[in-house]
Formats: structure tokens, C-alpha cells, sequence
């Protein structure tokens, strides 16, 4: 009995935090009228959007991986060179991911002296003001 209400408490608890979420979201409408035609942007609210914190640790991620390329450039006298990730991998970093969180591609160029990692970032477009570019270990 005692199992059967925690059951109902947590069904409850859940039934209750999915309906604040979709309310603080702006997804529940107030009236029965809609129109498929009618598209609305929808902000959520900051505490409920998780592309800041994962995006911080992405790049923490780019960047701690910088000790490993930066190990690679003491021992060989140069980063690994060429475009791809697949250029890490052959040089033995394989920690080197080849997407980021939001399923885009990670871009890997490498120069004698310099290199850098790129991503389209959480809105998945180039060229705009979130994406990920990381130049010999720091953010730009």
C-alpha cells in the first residue's frame, strides 16, 4: 500500500513539473483556437535552456583537449597538420570528438604552428555570434 502511494506521488510530482514546464515554455495555448498556419517562436525561459551550461562544457572539453594536442607539438615540433579530425586520430589523439553536443560536425585545421577547432554551435548555423571557435587551446 505504502508502494502504491509513493507510485501516485511520483506520477503526481511529474504530471505537476511537466505541466510548469510546458506553461513557463509558452507551449500551452489559453484558448481551443489554433491555426497550423499561425507559427509562434517560442522563448524558454533561461533556467529551462540547457545549450549555456552544455556549451561551456563542450568547450571545456576543446579546451582540455588542448593538452593533449599541445603534449603532441612538444614531442613532434609542430601540431598535428591538416584539416579533419581524422588528422588527430592518426596522430594518436583520439579523445578528439568528431561532433558536438548538437550533432554538428567539429571542424579540426591544423598548421605547423597554429590549429584550431570550430563548431556551429547549439542553433547549428555558421557564422553566427554562438558559435565555437578555439585557437590553440583558447576561445575566440
Amino acid at each position: 500500500m505504502a508502494q502504491n502511494r509513493r507510485r501516485i506521488t511520483h506520477a503526481a510530482s511529474v504530471a505537476l513539473w511537466t505541466f510548469i514546464t510546458l506553461l513557463l515554455a509558452g507551449n500551452l495555448a489559453c484558448s481551443s483556437e489554433s491555426t497550423e498556419s499561425q507559427e509562434e517562436e517560442v522563448n524558454i525561459p533561461a533556467a529551462f535552456n540547457p545549450a549555456p551550461p552544455i556549451r561551456r562544457a563542450f568547450i571545456v572539453k576543446l579546451q582540455v583537449l588542448d593538452r593533449q594536442i599541445q603534449g603532441y607539438r612538444a614531442m613532434q615540433g609542430t601540431y598535428p597538420v591538416g584539416e579533419g579530425i581524422a588528422v588527430l586520430h592518426a596522430a594518436g589523439i583520439t579523445s578528439a570528438p568528431s561532433s558536438d553536443p548538437w550533432n554538428n560536425a567539429v571542424i579540426y585545421k591544423g598548421e605547423s604552428d597554429r590549429y584550431e577547432f570550430a563548431s556551429a554551435g547549439p542553433d547549428r548555423a555558421w557564422k553566427t555570434k554562438d558559435d565555437i571557435k578555439i585557437v590553440n587551446g583558447k576561445q575566440e
